[in-house]
């Protein structure tokens, strides 16, 4: 099946992965599940807060040319699965987007065109697919890239956010220090539905003196209605997980060449928190890196440079600090970027390969379709360890046909030997553990 089929008007059946062009105020997807509805999803912005209500900026409005073609190629490569993660909700899919070089060029050039002139220091990216959009833009405008992370994915010191689901609560989390006072923020995801997520990165920010300017969607669920202030009211969490001092390391290679400055720079930015994620461990930590508007335009960079001329077609990205890395390297070279995701993570018909871990096995997963026999692709991490993960994403691609050219990571942990599980397959890193 061809994902990126565009049917101009459609009847969602049964199981069946739909395709559906979407933003434009005229169009709705329907759906004959057991309690029929009609939705509208538009490319959205946030307007300015400025402490009043924040309206919704849609399609119609003066701030987005509805006339722009881009727009149109944009919406029809998003696709719509129902039941997805339960039954009655219809899931809006932006890895088709992805897939199409052009049409995720667009989308990112639609929000840099929007924030060049506005003097925005944070671009804020909420875990996981707001990991997707977040760095180009922030490469583009000259931003620093700040990630908002789910509880103890990120080391060192944090600073919380609890907010409400339909089930529950959750935890949004950011490291203390990554923003500072008077600082100008865009905080972005890719689709905002119930606003709970957004409403918690605003919050967060604000708590420490950031100006959110304004939060970028790619798509919106108009009759979710998300709230669109922070409800200061709501219950507020401070976390302070105070470990050890934390260290700057300076890292050497012998993939690129050592006296490039840049590699200087690069490493100089990465730090070492040791006992993360457990006792022992010294964690090797990119966000500084991504602090670092300059440093994270050089490691791009560099990667750039090695593969703009090898015909590669796909650009790979393990979850989640692939995210970050992969979409600029595929959007300089032209390439689609497809997400390797955890188990579950992906709607729609997924192949999956399992690998081994140190107290049991996982399992990488990625779309049916995604890539065909014959591609080129790159599989970009940020670290390499073991090489459990790498492998599992090489030998996956592998099984439909794909080849593999090389493995690209920012860092390698040669004591763990990740490359010895690799095998005769190229790796490619920029700076390495002493």
């Amino acid at each position: 099946m061809n994902i990126l089929a565009k049917p101009s008007t459609l009847e969602i059946t049964r199981t069946k992965i739909v395709p559906q062009s979407y933003f434009h105020t005229d169009i709705s997807v329907k759906s004959n599940l057991s309690a029929r509805r009609s939705r509208k999803t538009r490319l959205i912005y946030r307007a300015p807060a400025e402490r009043q209500p924040i309206s919704v900026v849609h399609m119609a409005s003066s701030d987005v040319n509805t006339k722009d073609d881009r727009i149109s190629r944009i919406s029809s490569s998003i696709r719509v699965i129902p039941d997805f993660p339960k039954p009655g909700i219809l899931f809006h899919d932006i890895t088709t987007l992805l897939l199409d070089p052009t049409a995720f060029q667009y989308t990112i050039d639609l929000f840099v065109e929007r924030y060049k002139d506005k003097n925005i220091n944070v671009v804020a990216g909420v875990e996981a697919r707001g990991f997707i959009f977040g760095p180009p833009i922030a490469l583009a405008i000259g931003a620093k890239f700040v990630p908002m992370r789910k509880p103890k994915k990120l080391p060192g010191e944090v600073i919380s956010e609890e907010y409400t689901l339909e089930y529950g609560t959750d935890i949004m989390e950011m490291h203390v220090g990554a923003v500072q006072h008077g600082e100008r923020a865009v905080v972005v995801d890719d689709l905002i539905a119930t606003g709970g997520t957004l409403n918690a990165a605003v919050r967060l920010l604000e708590r420490v003196g950031v100006d959110v300017v304004e939060c970028a969607c790619v798509i919106e669920l108009l009759e979710l209605k998300a709230p669109l202030l922070p409800d200061l009211d709501g219950k507020l969490r401070y976390e302070s997980e105070k470990r050890q001092p934390i260290s700057v390391v300076h890292m050497a290679s012998s993939d690129v060449n050592t006296r490039d400055d840049r590699i200087s720079r690069i490493s100089s930015s990465i730090r070492i928190i040791p006992d993360f994620p457990k006792p022992g461990i010294l964690f090797q930590d990119i966000t500084t890196l991504l602090l670092d508007p300059t440093a994270f335009q050089d490691t791009i960079d560099l990667f750039v440079e090695r593969y703009k001329d090898k015909n590669i077609n796909v650009v790979a990205g393990v979850e989640a600090r692939g995210f970050i890395f992969g979409p600029p390297i595929a959007l300089a070279i032209g390439a689609k970027f497809v997400p390797m995701r955890k188990p579950k993570k992906l709607p729609g018909e997924v192949i999956s390969e399992e690998y081994t871990l140190e107290y049991g096995t996982d399992k990488i997963e990625m779309h049916v379709g995604a890539v065909q026999p014959g591609e080129r692709a790159v599989v970009v991490d940020d670290l390499i360890a073991t090489g459990g993960t790498l492998n599992a994403a090489v030998r996956l691609l592998e099984r439909v046909g794909v080849d593999v050219v090389e493995c690209a990571c920012v860092i390698e942990l040669p004591e763990l030997k990740g490359r010895d599980k690799l095998g005769d397959k190229s790796l490619f890193v920029l700076v390495s553990s002493t």
